[in-house]
Protein backbone atom coordinates (compact mmCIF):
# COMPACT_ATOMS: atom_id res chain seq x y z
CA UNK A 1 0.00 0.00 0.00
CA UNK A 2 2.70 1.89 1.17
CA UNK A 3 4.54 1.61 -2.79
CA UNK A 4 1.28 2.38 -4.00
CA UNK A 5 0.94 6.11 -2.36
CA UNK A 6 4.78 6.82 -3.55
CA UNK A 7 4.49 5.67 -7.38
CA UNK A 8 0.68 7.83 -7.11
CA UNK A 9 2.42 10.54 -5.64
CA UNK A 10 5.72 10.46 -8.07
CA UNK A 11 3.00 10.69 -10.80
CA UNK A 12 1.41 13.35 -9.72
CA UNK A 13 4.47 15.76 -9.24
CA UNK A 14 5.47 14.71 -13.12
CA UNK A 15 1.90 15.59 -14.58
CA UNK A 16 2.34 19.04 -11.98
CA UNK A 17 5.48 19.84 -13.61
CA UNK A 18 4.52 18.69 -16.93
CA UNK A 19 7.63 16.72 -18.21
CA UNK A 20 9.14 13.18 -16.62
CA UNK A 21 9.76 12.51 -13.32
CA UNK A 22 11.85 9.48 -13.71
CA UNK A 23 14.37 9.24 -17.12
CA UNK A 24 15.49 6.02 -18.90
CA UNK A 25 19.03 6.65 -20.46
CA UNK A 26 20.05 4.22 -23.19
CA UNK A 27 23.49 4.21 -24.41
CA UNK A 28 24.41 2.31 -27.52
CA UNK A 29 27.41 1.18 -28.79
CA UNK A 30 27.31 3.53 -32.09
CA UNK A 31 25.19 5.88 -33.49
CA UNK A 32 23.69 4.15 -36.14
CA UNK A 33 22.12 1.88 -33.48
CA UNK A 34 20.86 4.58 -31.23
CA UNK A 35 19.06 5.58 -34.70
CA UNK A 36 17.08 2.60 -34.87
CA UNK A 37 16.10 1.84 -31.57
CA UNK A 38 14.86 5.54 -31.32
CA UNK A 39 12.96 4.52 -34.49
CA UNK A 40 11.44 1.66 -33.26
CA UNK A 41 10.20 3.37 -30.15
CA UNK A 42 9.02 6.31 -31.97
CA UNK A 43 6.97 3.93 -34.24
CA UNK A 44 5.42 2.26 -30.98
CA UNK A 45 4.43 5.99 -29.77
CA UNK A 46 6.90 6.74 -27.23
CA UNK A 47 8.72 9.90 -26.96
CA UNK A 48 12.54 9.82 -27.59
CA UNK A 49 15.34 12.58 -27.23
CA UNK A 50 18.33 10.87 -28.96
CA UNK A 51 22.00 12.89 -28.92
CA UNK A 52 24.27 10.87 -30.69
CA UNK A 53 24.53 7.24 -29.68
CA UNK A 54 22.36 8.23 -26.28
CA UNK A 55 19.05 7.93 -25.92
CA UNK A 56 16.66 9.10 -23.01
CA UNK A 57 12.80 8.12 -22.32
CA UNK A 58 10.75 9.74 -19.90
CA UNK A 59 8.30 7.90 -17.18
CA UNK A 60 5.85 9.24 -14.61
CA UNK A 61 7.09 6.99 -11.58
CA UNK A 62 9.71 4.79 -10.45
CA UNK A 63 8.01 1.92 -11.42
CA UNK A 64 7.45 3.00 -15.32
CA UNK A 65 10.94 3.41 -15.20
CA UNK A 66 11.98 -0.02 -14.20
CA UNK A 67 9.63 -1.57 -16.56
CA UNK A 68 10.40 0.50 -19.93
CA UNK A 69 14.31 -0.47 -18.97
CA UNK A 70 13.97 -3.87 -18.09
CA UNK A 71 12.07 -3.79 -21.71
CA UNK A 72 14.43 -1.97 -23.43
CA UNK A 73 16.80 -3.74 -22.27
CA UNK A 74 15.85 -6.96 -24.05
CA UNK A 75 16.09 -4.87 -27.20
CA UNK A 76 19.31 -3.81 -27.53
CA UNK A 77 23.07 -5.19 -27.52
CA UNK A 78 24.69 -6.83 -24.00
CA UNK A 79 27.56 -4.24 -24.57
CA UNK A 80 24.91 -1.25 -24.25
CA UNK A 81 24.11 0.60 -20.57
CA UNK A 82 20.20 0.82 -19.33
CA UNK A 83 19.60 3.06 -16.28
CA UNK A 84 16.66 4.66 -14.50
CA UNK A 85 17.15 8.26 -12.86
CA UNK A 86 14.90 10.49 -11.06
CA UNK A 87 14.68 13.81 -12.77
CA UNK A 88 15.98 16.33 -9.75
CA UNK A 89 14.27 19.16 -11.49
CA UNK A 90 10.81 17.66 -11.01
CA UNK A 91 11.14 16.25 -7.57
CA UNK A 92 13.31 18.93 -6.09
CA UNK A 93 10.19 21.05 -7.39
CA UNK A 94 12.16 23.44 -9.56
CA UNK A 95 10.17 22.93 -12.42
CA UNK A 96 6.97 24.57 -12.94
CA UNK A 97 3.85 23.47 -14.10
CA UNK A 98 3.64 24.72 -17.84
CA UNK A 99 7.46 25.41 -18.29
CA UNK A 100 8.80 22.06 -18.07
CA UNK A 101 10.88 21.50 -21.28
CA UNK A 102 13.38 18.99 -22.43
CA UNK A 103 16.58 21.24 -23.56
CA UNK A 104 18.27 21.02 -19.97
CA UNK A 105 18.46 16.96 -21.05
CA UNK A 106 20.98 18.11 -23.34
CA UNK A 107 23.10 19.87 -21.08
CA UNK A 108 23.54 16.55 -18.75
CA UNK A 109 24.81 14.51 -22.25
CA UNK A 110 27.21 17.18 -23.55
CA UNK A 111 27.91 19.31 -20.47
Amino acid sequence: MEHRRLMDYQTQQSVAAGQAGWEVRVELPSRRQAVELAQRLGAEGRPVIRRWKYLILGAANEDEASALAEAIAQQVPPDSSVRTQMNPLVHAGISQPGTGSPHYLIFFLIG
